[in-house]
């Protein structure tokens, strides 16, 4: 799933906590994946992604108050797999949010490398 160089899974970790969002960041880049700068806000990460195509995201379910509801419905659009990050319970988000795996907060990153995998292996297989 991870390699270096041009074959790394790139990774767009939306997140507006900023000490959460460096932190996945730096887990996901130990594990070989190639992480984008983490966007803070539904704008950002859909300016965004009208000139970058990620491999993945990752989406907080709850970004200064706002869902990432488009952001996930842009990402499905273009084809790309996400996994929602939140403290918030299965109930909330899937009453809110497009269905995606979700991955409780504070992340075990063991559960996040086993949501990604699936998600990805889902988009190619």
């Amino acid at each position: 799933m991870t390699g270096a160089g041009a074959d790394a899974v790139k990774v767009l970790v939306v997140e507006d906590e900023t000490f959460v969002a460096l932190d996945l960041v730096m887990q996901l880049e130990d594990e070989g994946f190639e992480c984008y700068e983490p966007c803070s806000s539904v704008d950002g990460a859909l300016e965004f992604l009208e000139t970058n195509d990620p491999d993945i995201a990752i989406l907080d379910a709850n970004l200064r108050g706002e869902t990432p509801r488009r952001i996930a419905e842009a990402l499905r659009s273009k084809g790309i797999p996400f996994v929602y990050v939140s403290g918030y319970g299965w109930d909330y988000i899937s009453r809110q949010l497009p269905v995606a795996p979700l991955v409780a907060k504070p992340v075990r990153m063991t559960f996040l490398l086993n949501e990604m995998s699936a998600a990805l292996g889902a988009r190619s297989g």
